[in-house]
């Protein structure tokens, strides 16, 4: 449905200039990113209570499919809560109409924020970035290497070990280790840590 402007004089120059300087503007704003961040929080919270109050067995496997979007709206609140403290370092990632470093890589993602990251938050992140990047959304990623997990390399008597793709698993502590990287992302951005 198209819209009539007041000035017929208004080009399509004039109004591209003024989606860049709003783009950049919001872009730049801290909180505009901490508010999407704490509403995907709370998207992912409510899904996960609903899959959690499911009442047998049948329910839960009808209601397993809300527990990949939850991981995948959980993944992007880390992602855009990690995107504010980064643009609040440096609103120059956002220029000339682009997000400059644009990644859904989630442990590159929060290491750029200089969050330390335990082995069991790494984990926790890399299965997220799988989920915003595919299976929060669709059957399949892109390519099928996506899907392949990774050998770790062998040790003199121990077992070879694999690192599942992201995307693949769902660790059972994975809502609790995403909310307390939730908080302590949240409480840098605030100033509180």
């Amino acid at each position: 449905m198209p819209f009539f402007l007041k000035d017929p004089h208004t080009t399509q120059e004039a109004l591209a200039h003024q989606a860049n300087v709003s783009f950049e503007t919001r872009g730049r704003d801290p909180l505009a990113w901490q508010g999407y961040a704490l509403t995907l929080r709370e998207g992912a919270r409510v899904l996960w209570d609903h899959v959690n109050a499911a009442s047998d067995a049948k329910q839960t496997r009808e209601r397993f499919g809300l527990m990949l979007v939850a991981m995948m709206l959980a993944g992007l609140a880390i992602e855009v809560l990690a995107k504010a403290l980064l643009v609040r370092e440096n609103p120059r990632l956002i220029v000339y109409g682009k997000w400059k470093g644009s990644t859904h890589n989630l442990v590159s993602l929060v290491a750029r924020t200089n969050l330390p990251i335990k082995p069991e938050e790494r984990e926790v992140l890399s299965q997220l970035s799988g989920f915003v990047k595919f299976a929060g959304r669709y059957p399949i990623p892109t390519r099928s290497e996506d899907l392949t997990p990774k050998l770790e390399p062998a040790q003199k008597g121990k077992w070879r070990g694999i690192e599942l793709a992201p995307g693949t698993w769902i660790p059972a502590e994975a809502p609790a280790i995403f909310e307390d990287l939730f908080r302590q992302l949240n409480e840098r951005l605030e100033g509180t840590r």
